[in-house]
C-alpha cells in the first residue's frame, strides 16, 4: 500500500510539474505577443526564440515562429522573415494554417518584387483554404505583385477576378491610363531628337538634347560641305550619334522613372488609405 501511494504521489507531482511548465509557456506566449503588439520588434524576436527553445513538446511552435516572422517583417528584415515564416508552416497543425503561413511568405516576396511569389500562389491556386476571406485568394495577391512590379494593368486583370478586389481594379486601371508609352517616348525620339524627354516631361533636357543634336548635324554637314569627308565621318561617329542615340537611352530612362515614380505614389497611398488585406 505504501509503495501505491508512493507511486500516485510522484504522479501527481509530475503533472502539477507538467501543468506549472505549460503555463509558463503560455505566459512566455503572451509576453511576446504583447510585445510585438506595443511595437517593441526586436524584443519580440528575442522572446520568441526563447519560447520554441523551451518549447520542446512544439505546443507553441507555430504562433511563435509566426510572430518571429512578423516582427522580423515590420523591422525591414523580409528574407529573416521569410525564413520564419516557412519555419512556422512545418509547424501548421491544418490547412487553413498552413495556407496562412505560405501567404505570409508570399507578402514578403511581394515586397521584395521576387517572382517566387507567383510560383507559391500558382501551387496554393487549388489548396482547400484558398480564397478564405481572412486571408485572400492567389489571383487577389498575384495582383498585388503585378503592382509592386510596375505593372498597373496586369494587376487590375488580377484584382478583378474577385470581389474583394473591385476597388483595387478600378484603381489600377486609373494607374494603368496615367503611364507613360515607353514604346511611344522611344519612336518620337528617333524622329525628333529630345522629343521623348519634352514626352516625360523633362524640358531642359529635351531642349539641351535637341540643341546638341542640331550642332552635331551642323558640324557634320559643315566639314562635308568644305570637302573634310573624313572628319565630317569623325564628327558623325563620335559627335553626332552619341547625342542621337544618348538622348534615346535617356527618354527610355526618364520614362521609365517616371513610371515607376507613379507606382510607388500609388502604392504608398494604399499602404496609408486602404483598409482591406495588402502586403
Amino acid at each position: 500500500m505504501k509503495i501505491n501511494i508512493s507511486i500516485l504521489f510522484l504522479f501527481l507531482y509530475c503533472l502539477s510539474f507538467e501543468s506549472a511548465a505549460q503555463d509558463i509557456l503560455a505566459d512566455q506566449k503572451r509576453y511576446t505577443e504583447e510585445l510585438f503588439i506595443e511595437g517593441k520588434y526586436f524584443d519580440a524576436v528575442t522572446e520568441g526564440k526563447r519560447l520554441t527553445f523551451f518549447d520542446t513538446a512544439s505546443r507553441y511552435s507555430y504562433t511563435a515562429n509566426l510572430l518571429i516572422a512578423r516582427s522580423y517583417k515590420a523591422g525591414g528584415r523580409f528574407n529573416d522573415a521569410l525564413k520564419y515564416f516557412n519555419l512556422a508552416r512545418k509547424y501548421a497543425r491544418n490547412d487553413l494554417a498552413g495556407y496562412e503561413s505560405r501567404i505570409e511568405a508570399v507578402k514578403c516576396l511581394i515586397i521584395l518584387r521576387s517572382s517566387s511569389a507567383l510560383t507559391i500562389l500558382r501551387s496554393l491556386e487549388n489548396e482547400p483554404s484558398a480564397g478564405h476571406a481572412q486571408f485572400g485568394c492567389p489571383a487577389y495577391w498575384r495582383g498585388w505583385y503585378y503592382l509592386f512590379c510596375g505593372e498597373p494593368g496586369n494587376a487590375a486583370e488580377e484584382f478583378a477576378k474577385n470581389d474583394e478586389g473591385k476597388f483595387l481594379a478600378a484603381f489600377c486601371d486609373s494607374i494603368n491610363n496615367e503611364k507613360y508609352s515607353v514604346n511611344f517616348g522611344r519612336s518620337i525620339s528617333y524622329l525628333i531628337p529630345g522629343s521623348g524627354l519634352f514626352y516625360a516631361g523633362e524640358y531642359y533636357k529635351g531642349m539641351m538634347s535637341l540643341a546638341w543634336n542640331a550642332l552635331g548635324i551642323w558640324l557634320t554637314a559643315d566639314a562635308l560641305n568644305s570637302n573634310r569627308a573624313l572628319d565630317g565621318v569623325l564628327i558623325a561617329n563620335f559627335a553626332w550619334f552619341r547625342f542621337y542615340f544618348g538622348g534615346v537611352r535617356n527618354a527610355d530612362k526618364e520614362i521609365r522613372n517616371r513610371n515607376n515614380e507613379l507606382t510607388n505614389s500609388a502604392i504608398d497611398y494604399l499602404t496609408i488609405n486602404y483598409k482591406g488585406l495588402k502586403p
